[in-house]
């Protein structure tokens, strides 16, 4: 009888380690590093083999993931444990440095932390070209930051009827804060624009910015781009119906406040409209062809205050056209809100430096 209770004994003891040891550990802290880039191999067959610290996965390759410059085929991408593995089955050229570009691309297995900035430069010859041109991409009268925009150099010589109907020579997309980088571009002279599509095509209502200058990339390091639609009407204000008052049922109120006004001195003389923004709507809008800047009767409340250079004078601002290659009208926010109150004049001193 003692040797069967013995024996249960021990299986029980052995059932209930067995058990406990099939629990994940407690506690730790979590993970919260990404994985990190630990040996690359290119093979001769164009396969790039990407090895990393832990096992990985995708994030949002499509969105995130290309080569520059561009080829034809799709290339194609193998996961394995901790291994990225791409393929190009396309001929390169030997005299360019190519861009793999894998920023946002990859995330570790477990906890899904991506790793933001990634890239690998690669020549089929041993000279890798190294020149650099940054920049940033906003849109062009609200002055944010556009992310996940296609950037596309091409050659300077080439003609305007071919932009968008050939293979731009290098492209790069914006990242969250709208900027933008080639790593390796050769010493040459190019033209840049900017689309807001998935392809290098320009369809009828897509966003779109582009440089009037040729850049030189022995000189230039860093362009501003402002990005704009033809489309893009959102600041044409019927003057007439501003400053109604917040609300037609609102209208007795209205009257009964006191308002104030704004005086501006800026270092510009030339025509311009300055706009007073609540809650991203126009409130206000004032145009001038000469100072002074009076803004009158301006019901209390806290603004954004928006000034246009109002190249053609007709009072309010105007989009660009690409076909003509005239850019929209330049704006520029004040860098603080400002505060309207009863029976108040507000003088400002706005140093407009940016144009």
């Amino acid at each position: 009888m003692k040797l069967k209770f013995y024996f249960v004994a021990i299986f029980l003891l052995l059932f209930f380690s067995y058990c406990a040891n099939m629990l994940p550990p407690s506690g730790g802290e979590k993970d919260i590093d990404p994985p990190f880039l630990i040996n690359t191999e290119k093979n001769k067959d164009n396969t790039f083999v990407f090895t990393f610290n832990e096992y990985i996965q995708l994030n949002k390759w499509v969105d995130n993931f290309y080569l520059s410059p561009p080829v034809k085929n799709t290339i194609k991408k193998k996961i394995r444990g901790n291994k990225l593995i791409l393929s190009i089955e396309d001929s390169l050229n030997p005299k360019l440095t190519y861009n793999i570009n894998l920023n946002n691309c990859i995330k570790d297995f477990t906890e899904g932390n991506i790793i933001k900035k990634l890239n690998y430069l690669f020549s089929e010859t041993e000279q890798i070209d190294t020149l650099a041109l940054s920049g940033c991409l906003k849109e062009s009268y609200t002055l944010d930051s556009l992310s996940g925009y296609w950037v596309l150099l091409y050659p300077k010589d080439i003609a305007d009827s071919l932009i968008f109907k050939t293979t731009p020579m290098y492209i790069t997309k914006t990242d969250e804060n709208g900027l933008f980088d080639f790593p390796n571009i050769k010493n040459m002279k190019y033209q840049i624009y900017s689309l807001s599509g998935f392809d290098f095509l320009y369809n009828t209502g897509e966003s779109i910015g582009f440089y009037n200058q040729i850049i030189d990339a022995s000189i230039d390091s860093f362009i501003s781009l402002n990005s704009f639609s033809i489309k893009t009407d959102t600041a044409k204000i019927d003057t007439a119906k501003i400053d109604t008052g917040i609300n037609i049922n609102d209208s007795i109120v209205e009257e009964s406040l006191i308002k104030g006004n704004l005086y501006l001195k800026i270092n510009s003389n030339t025509s311009c409209v300055f706009q007073l923004i609540d809650k991203k709507e126009v409130a206000y809008s004032f145009s001038f062809s000469e100072p002074p800047y009076i803004l009158k009767d301006i019901r209390p409340g806290e603004y954004t205050l928006k000034y246009i250079n109002d190249e053609n004078n007709n009072g309010e601002w105007d989009t660009g056209n690409f076909e003509n290659r005239i850019q929209p009208e330049k704006t520029i926010n004040y860098h603080n809100n400002i505060t309207i109150r009863s029976n108040w004049d507000l003088e400002l001193d706005w140093n407009i430096n940016e144009l």
